[in-house]
């Protein structure tokens, strides 16, 4: 997301002083007020000392702080639904929405938040007010913010690098994990992305109706036979309406109750092979 400059604060932020100039050591107080500070040992290979590394969380989960008029000039608007959270996610670039690709498909992340946090930092070359792209907490209760960036921008914008400073700064301050995320990283598996992204366009609104019935059955096949190719379980269930019988077999693959092999391999079809997860009580 680029530099946000005079952007309006929303209720929630005026209520609060997280959008205050971080002017130096002396915000650390009032960063300490929205993070919870926790202390984890760890222990190094081949030294028998321990060490304390402090990490933080939010002390609350964030929502959207602000959304880009849609008629913005270049925006580039992606208005998608996550399964995840249960609600509609706007973003603001085609990376940004390969980038939800990866957090929306991954069993191991709890939560997220698109435009989780704005915070303003005095730099030498002026204050930089700036808003994180995404919050994600995973579900061992590791939290970390992230930038997501075309490399050619990293490289080349000096709007952009101001940016990347102050959230690097706030965040070393606050001693918040963060990272900055472009299409090398996000685009590393082209066939995954393409891949998922069929998967989350069966899983809109609409698919949280009821669809037990599907469910149970899809699950039963799948205890039944181990694992067959997703044209063999439409066959054997094709009594039911097959489009909900996909979005049933692809909302236990969303959720890690099921498994679809070779999704970052091959392009995902009727050949594709799918198995129940069977997981420890």
């Amino acid at each position: 997301m680029r530099i946000k400059e005079n952007l309006p604060l929303t209720e929630w932020e005026r209520n609060n002083e997280m959008s205050r100039v971080f002017k130096g050591p002396g915000y650390q107080n009032v960063a300490n007020r929205f993070l919870a500070q926790h202390s984890t040992g760890h222990t190094h290979e081949g030294n028998n000392s321990s060490t304390q590394k402090n990490t933080s969380v939010l002390a609350f989960t964030p929502s959207p702080v602000w959304v880009r008029p849609q008629n913005n000039y270049g925006s580039n608007r992606w208005v998608v639904f996550s399964s995840k959270l249960g609600r509609t996610v706007i973003l603001y670039s085609d990376l940004e929405r390969d980038h939800w690709v990866l957090i929306e498909s991954d069993p191991t992340i709890q939560l997220f938040c698109e435009q989780p946090l704005r915070v303003s930092v005095r730099l030498t070359a002026g204050t930089v007010a700036t808003i994180f792209d995404m919050w994600i907490k995973w579900r061992c209760g590791r939290e970390e913010l992230r930038e997501v960036k075309y490399k050619d921008q990293v490289r080349n914008s000096a709007r952009v690098s101001r940016q990347l400073e102050a959230q690097a700064a706030w965040a070393s301050l606050a001693s918040f994990p963060y990272s900055v995320m472009t299409e090398d990283v996000i685009r590393a598996n082209p066939i995954l992305l393409a891949n998922w992204k069929r998967i989350l366009s069966y899983l809109g609104p609409r698919s949280r109706a009821h669809l037990r019935r599907e469910t149970d059955q899809v699950k039963s096949v799948l205890a039944n036979f181990g694992g067959l190719p997703i044209g063999q379980l439409e066959s054997r269930l094709s009594h039911l309406d097959c489009i909900l019988v996909r979005t049933a077999l692809y909302k236990l693959i969303h959720s890690g109750q099921a498994r679809a092999i070779g999704l970052d391999t091959r392009k995902l079809d009727g050949f594709t092979l799918v198995e129940e997860v069977q997981h420890a009580d």
